[in-house]
Protein backbone atom coordinates (compact mmCIF):
# COMPACT_ATOMS: atom_id res chain seq x y z
CA UNK A 1 0.00 0.00 0.00
CA UNK A 2 1.55 3.49 -0.94
CA UNK A 3 1.52 6.11 0.98
CA UNK A 4 -0.70 9.27 -0.25
CA UNK A 5 2.50 11.72 -0.32
CA UNK A 6 4.57 9.39 -2.46
CA UNK A 7 4.17 10.35 -6.03
CA UNK A 8 2.65 7.82 -8.45
CA UNK A 9 5.56 5.87 -10.55
CA UNK A 10 6.06 7.70 -13.68
CA UNK A 11 4.94 11.05 -12.36
CA UNK A 12 8.09 12.98 -13.54
CA UNK A 13 6.80 11.21 -17.22
CA UNK A 14 8.52 7.75 -17.34
CA UNK A 15 5.53 5.52 -17.90
CA UNK A 16 4.59 2.72 -15.61
CA UNK A 17 7.25 0.43 -14.83
CA UNK A 18 9.74 3.02 -15.39
CA UNK A 19 12.54 3.99 -12.52
CA UNK A 20 11.80 7.86 -11.27
CA UNK A 21 13.61 10.19 -13.47
CA UNK A 22 16.34 11.81 -11.92
CA UNK A 23 17.54 15.86 -12.25
CA UNK A 24 19.10 16.52 -15.00
CA UNK A 25 20.80 19.32 -16.00
CA UNK A 26 18.40 21.43 -17.77
CA UNK A 27 16.20 20.99 -14.38
CA UNK A 28 15.80 24.24 -12.37
CA UNK A 29 17.60 23.95 -9.35
CA UNK A 30 17.95 25.81 -6.04
CA UNK A 31 21.37 25.65 -5.79
CA UNK A 32 21.83 26.89 -9.27
CA UNK A 33 19.48 29.76 -8.71
CA UNK A 34 21.28 30.72 -5.58
CA UNK A 35 25.09 31.22 -7.10
CA UNK A 36 23.70 32.86 -10.15
CA UNK A 37 24.51 36.79 -10.23
CA UNK A 38 21.67 38.43 -12.34
CA UNK A 39 23.41 41.75 -13.80
CA UNK A 40 21.64 44.85 -13.51
CA UNK A 41 22.39 48.08 -15.56
CA UNK A 42 24.21 50.90 -14.00
CA UNK A 43 23.19 54.19 -14.77
CA UNK A 44 25.50 56.67 -17.05
CA UNK A 45 27.91 58.66 -14.19
CA UNK A 46 27.06 62.31 -14.25
CA UNK A 47 28.03 64.47 -16.64
CA UNK A 48 28.84 61.60 -19.46
CA UNK A 49 26.83 62.53 -21.84
CA UNK A 50 27.90 66.06 -21.13
CA UNK A 51 31.92 64.66 -21.72
CA UNK A 52 30.71 63.23 -25.00
CA UNK A 53 29.27 66.42 -26.41
CA UNK A 54 32.75 68.27 -25.37
CA UNK A 55 34.74 66.21 -26.91
CA UNK A 56 32.67 66.16 -30.31
CA UNK A 57 33.04 69.95 -30.24
CA UNK A 58 36.76 69.84 -29.66
CA UNK A 59 36.47 67.37 -32.50
CA UNK A 60 34.58 69.62 -34.59
CA UNK A 61 37.06 72.70 -33.93
CA UNK A 62 40.17 70.30 -34.56
CA UNK A 63 38.70 70.32 -38.29
CA UNK A 64 37.67 73.73 -38.59
CA UNK A 65 41.40 74.78 -37.86
CA UNK A 66 42.94 72.30 -40.10
CA UNK A 67 40.44 73.69 -43.10
CA UNK A 68 41.77 77.11 -42.07
CA UNK A 69 45.34 76.46 -42.05
CA UNK A 70 44.88 74.90 -45.55
CA UNK A 71 43.36 78.12 -46.71
CA UNK A 72 45.56 80.16 -45.41
CA UNK A 73 48.38 77.99 -46.72
CA UNK A 74 46.50 78.41 -50.31
CA UNK A 75 46.07 82.12 -50.33
CA UNK A 76 49.75 82.64 -49.50
CA UNK A 77 50.82 80.64 -52.33
CA UNK A 78 48.70 82.76 -54.43
CA UNK A 79 50.15 85.65 -53.25
CA UNK A 80 53.92 84.35 -53.86
CA UNK A 81 52.94 84.05 -57.51
CA UNK A 82 51.29 87.19 -57.71
CA UNK A 83 54.12 89.13 -56.48
CA UNK A 84 56.25 87.40 -59.00
CA UNK A 85 54.72 88.35 -61.98
CA UNK A 86 53.84 92.02 -61.25
CA UNK A 87 55.53 94.56 -63.11
CA UNK A 88 56.27 97.67 -61.31
CA UNK A 89 56.13 100.43 -62.90
CA UNK A 90 59.27 102.99 -64.40
CA UNK A 91 61.13 105.08 -62.42
CA UNK A 92 58.54 108.12 -62.62
CA UNK A 93 55.51 106.26 -61.99
CA UNK A 94 53.98 106.81 -65.29
CA UNK A 95 52.98 104.12 -67.67
CA UNK A 96 53.42 104.49 -71.40
CA UNK A 97 52.37 107.58 -72.84
CA UNK A 98 48.71 107.70 -74.29
CA UNK A 99 48.80 108.06 -77.84
CA UNK A 100 47.49 106.08 -80.46
CA UNK A 101 50.28 105.61 -82.18
CA UNK A 102 53.96 106.18 -81.76
CA UNK A 103 56.09 108.01 -84.15
CA UNK A 104 59.31 106.87 -85.54
CA UNK A 105 62.35 108.07 -83.74
CA UNK A 106 65.12 109.38 -86.26
CA UNK A 107 68.40 107.83 -86.71
CA UNK A 108 70.87 107.76 -83.80
CA UNK A 109 73.36 110.22 -84.32
CA UNK A 110 75.44 109.67 -80.84
CA UNK A 111 78.91 110.09 -80.86
CA UNK A 112 78.67 112.62 -84.64
CA UNK A 113 80.46 115.51 -84.79
CA UNK A 114 77.11 117.80 -85.79
CA UNK A 115 76.98 121.96 -86.53
CA UNK A 116 80.76 121.85 -85.94
CA UNK A 117 80.54 120.68 -82.16
CA UNK A 118 82.96 118.21 -81.20
CA UNK A 119 81.61 114.40 -80.30
CA UNK A 120 80.21 113.89 -76.86
CA UNK A 121 79.00 110.94 -74.58
CA UNK A 122 75.46 110.18 -75.61
CA UNK A 123 75.01 109.09 -72.08
CA UNK A 124 72.88 111.53 -69.83
CA UNK A 125 73.69 112.39 -66.73
CA UNK A 126 71.11 112.72 -63.62
CA UNK A 127 71.53 117.11 -64.11
CA UNK A 128 69.92 116.86 -67.85
CA UNK A 129 66.83 118.72 -67.36
CA UNK A 130 63.64 116.06 -67.32
CA UNK A 131 60.79 116.11 -69.37
CA UNK A 132 57.80 118.38 -67.82
CA UNK A 133 54.73 115.88 -66.96
CA UNK A 134 51.50 116.01 -67.98
CA UNK A 135 48.35 113.96 -67.05
CA UNK A 136 46.88 111.48 -69.19
CA UNK A 137 43.93 112.63 -71.31
CA UNK A 138 41.75 110.83 -73.71
CA UNK A 139 44.10 109.85 -76.97
CA UNK A 140 42.44 110.27 -80.27
CA UNK A 141 40.94 106.75 -81.89
CA UNK A 142 43.65 104.52 -83.37
CA UNK A 143 42.75 104.46 -87.57
CA UNK A 144 46.83 103.22 -88.49
CA UNK A 145 48.06 106.80 -89.30
CA UNK A 146 51.80 106.61 -90.99
CA UNK A 147 54.27 108.33 -89.70
CA UNK A 148 54.85 111.45 -90.93
CA UNK A 149 57.83 111.37 -93.91
CA UNK A 150 61.38 112.45 -92.63
CA UNK A 151 63.92 113.40 -94.57
CA UNK A 152 67.58 114.34 -94.02
CA UNK A 153 70.56 114.01 -91.85
CA UNK A 154 70.46 115.44 -88.16
CA UNK A 155 72.87 118.56 -89.16
CA UNK A 156 72.91 121.70 -87.12
CA UNK A 157 72.17 120.40 -83.54
CA UNK A 158 74.84 118.33 -81.40
CA UNK A 159 73.30 115.64 -78.80
CA UNK A 160 74.97 115.16 -75.57
CA UNK A 161 75.05 116.29 -71.73
CA UNK A 162 77.09 119.20 -70.67
CA UNK A 163 76.27 120.37 -66.75
CA UNK A 164 77.56 123.90 -68.08
CA UNK A 165 75.47 124.17 -71.14
CA UNK A 166 72.82 126.75 -71.76
CA UNK A 167 69.55 125.89 -71.92
CA UNK A 168 67.59 127.08 -75.42
CA UNK A 169 65.13 130.12 -74.29
CA UNK A 170 61.96 131.27 -76.45
CA UNK A 171 64.37 134.36 -78.13
CA UNK A 172 66.92 132.14 -78.83
CA UNK A 173 64.83 129.80 -81.47
CA UNK A 174 63.15 130.71 -84.71
CA UNK A 175 59.83 128.61 -85.22
CA UNK A 176 58.44 127.53 -88.75
CA UNK A 177 55.99 124.72 -90.66
CA UNK A 178 58.70 122.79 -92.25
CA UNK A 179 55.51 120.06 -93.70
CA UNK A 180 52.42 118.91 -93.24
CA UNK A 181 50.50 116.17 -94.55
CA UNK A 182 47.10 113.96 -94.17
CA UNK A 183 47.24 110.57 -93.25
CA UNK A 184 44.16 108.16 -91.54
CA UNK A 185 42.24 110.98 -90.16
CA UNK A 186 45.10 113.00 -88.49
CA UNK A 187 47.63 116.04 -89.75
CA UNK A 188 51.00 115.77 -88.88
CA UNK A 189 53.16 118.77 -89.00
CA UNK A 190 56.38 118.68 -88.56
CA UNK A 191 58.00 122.23 -87.07
CA UNK A 192 61.80 124.00 -87.48
CA UNK A 193 63.43 125.34 -84.98
CA UNK A 194 66.76 127.10 -86.17
CA UNK A 195 68.63 128.77 -83.25
CA UNK A 196 69.17 132.40 -83.61
CA UNK A 197 72.25 132.68 -81.29
CA UNK A 198 75.84 133.10 -81.79
CA UNK A 199 76.29 130.53 -79.05
CA UNK A 200 75.49 127.27 -78.53
CA UNK A 201 72.76 126.34 -76.54
CA UNK A 202 70.60 123.06 -75.63
CA UNK A 203 66.85 121.56 -75.78
CA UNK A 204 65.99 118.57 -73.70
CA UNK A 205 62.36 117.23 -73.48
CA UNK A 206 59.51 118.09 -75.42
CA UNK A 207 57.38 121.50 -76.16
CA UNK A 208 54.75 122.83 -74.55
CA UNK A 209 52.15 123.09 -77.11
CA UNK A 210 48.97 124.85 -76.88
CA UNK A 211 46.43 125.79 -79.67
CA UNK A 212 45.11 129.41 -79.54
CA UNK A 213 43.15 131.69 -81.49
CA UNK A 214 43.98 134.56 -83.67
CA UNK A 215 43.69 136.68 -80.36
CA UNK A 216 45.94 134.41 -78.36
CA UNK A 217 42.93 132.65 -76.64
CA UNK A 218 43.62 128.55 -75.56
CA UNK A 219 41.73 126.58 -77.21
CA UNK A 220 41.34 123.37 -75.62
CA UNK A 221 44.17 121.27 -73.80
CA UNK A 222 47.78 121.53 -74.48
CA UNK A 223 48.95 118.68 -76.47
CA UNK A 224 49.99 115.16 -74.40
CA UNK A 225 53.20 113.64 -75.26
CA UNK A 226 53.71 111.03 -77.51
CA UNK A 227 56.21 108.15 -76.66
CA UNK A 228 59.63 109.09 -77.94
CA UNK A 229 63.42 109.05 -77.53
CA UNK A 230 63.72 112.38 -75.23
CA UNK A 231 67.44 113.63 -75.93
CA UNK A 232 69.43 116.68 -75.28
CA UNK A 233 69.67 118.20 -78.76
CA UNK A 234 72.56 121.01 -78.25
CA UNK A 235 72.09 123.81 -81.65
CA UNK A 236 75.05 125.65 -82.52
CA UNK A 237 74.69 129.14 -83.94
CA UNK A 238 72.26 128.90 -86.83
CA UNK A 239 71.59 124.95 -86.17
CA UNK A 240 68.37 123.06 -86.75
CA UNK A 241 66.05 121.01 -84.93
CA UNK A 242 62.66 119.96 -84.96
CA UNK A 243 59.56 118.25 -83.50
CA UNK A 244 56.02 117.16 -84.98
CA UNK A 245 52.42 117.80 -84.07
CA UNK A 246 49.35 115.14 -84.59
CA UNK A 247 46.11 116.32 -84.41
CA UNK A 248 43.51 114.21 -84.96
CA UNK A 249 40.56 115.52 -86.76
CA UNK A 250 37.79 116.62 -84.69
CA UNK A 251 35.08 114.69 -86.54
CA UNK A 252 36.63 111.24 -85.13
CA UNK A 253 35.23 112.26 -81.84
CA UNK A 254 31.62 112.34 -80.32
CA UNK A 255 30.58 116.00 -81.67
CA UNK A 256 28.85 116.77 -77.89
CA UNK A 257 31.97 115.62 -76.42
CA UNK A 258 34.73 117.38 -78.45
CA UNK A 259 33.22 120.54 -79.13
CA UNK A 260 35.18 121.16 -82.32
CA UNK A 261 36.75 124.40 -82.65
CA UNK A 262 39.51 126.07 -85.25
CA UNK A 263 42.92 127.38 -84.27
CA UNK A 264 45.14 129.95 -85.68
CA UNK A 265 48.35 129.30 -84.57
CA UNK A 266 50.48 126.88 -81.84
CA UNK A 267 52.27 128.35 -78.65
CA UNK A 268 55.15 127.07 -78.44
CA UNK A 269 57.24 127.04 -74.88
CA UNK A 270 60.37 125.39 -73.99
CA UNK A 271 61.36 123.27 -71.36
CA UNK A 272 63.17 125.37 -68.20
CA UNK A 273 62.67 128.42 -70.00
CA UNK A 274 60.18 131.62 -69.41
CA UNK A 275 58.07 133.33 -72.32
CA UNK A 276 56.67 131.49 -75.56
CA UNK A 277 56.91 131.89 -79.42
CA UNK A 278 53.65 131.92 -81.68
CA UNK A 279 53.39 129.91 -84.53
CA UNK A 280 50.74 130.23 -87.23
CA UNK A 281 49.26 127.17 -88.53
CA UNK A 282 46.73 127.24 -91.59
CA UNK A 283 43.36 125.00 -91.52
CA UNK A 284 43.90 123.77 -87.93
CA UNK A 285 40.99 122.26 -85.70
CA UNK A 286 41.10 121.00 -82.36
CA UNK A 287 38.55 119.95 -79.14
CA UNK A 288 37.57 122.92 -77.25
CA UNK A 289 36.42 120.69 -74.75
CA UNK A 290 38.56 119.45 -71.33
CA UNK A 291 37.34 116.20 -72.17
CA UNK A 292 39.57 115.29 -74.93
CA UNK A 293 43.00 115.64 -76.21
CA UNK A 294 43.36 115.62 -79.91
CA UNK A 295 46.43 117.05 -80.40
CA UNK A 296 50.21 115.18 -79.36
CA UNK A 297 53.82 116.15 -79.97
CA UNK A 298 56.70 114.42 -79.76
CA UNK A 299 60.46 115.46 -78.30
CA UNK A 300 62.67 117.42 -79.57
CA UNK A 301 65.24 115.65 -82.17
CA UNK A 302 68.23 116.82 -84.29
CA UNK A 303 67.10 117.51 -87.53
CA UNK A 304 65.98 120.28 -90.40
Amino acid sequence: MKSPDEPPRGAHGGGPGDPPSEPGPDTPSEIRDAFTVHAAPLPAPPGAFGEIRRAAARRRRRRVAVCGAVLTTSCVALGVVFAQQWTPPTEDGRGPAATADTLPTPSDTSGSTVGGTPDRSPDPSPSSPAAPTKPTRTAPPDRGAPSPSRTGSASGGAEGDDPGRTECASADVGLEVAGSEQAAGSRYVTVRLTSTRTTPCTITGYPDVVPVTASGRTVGNGADHVASDVRAVTLEAGATARFVLKAANPDNYDRETCDPAPAAALRVAWPGSEGSDRLPVEGLRTCRSDEVTSTHVTAVEPGA
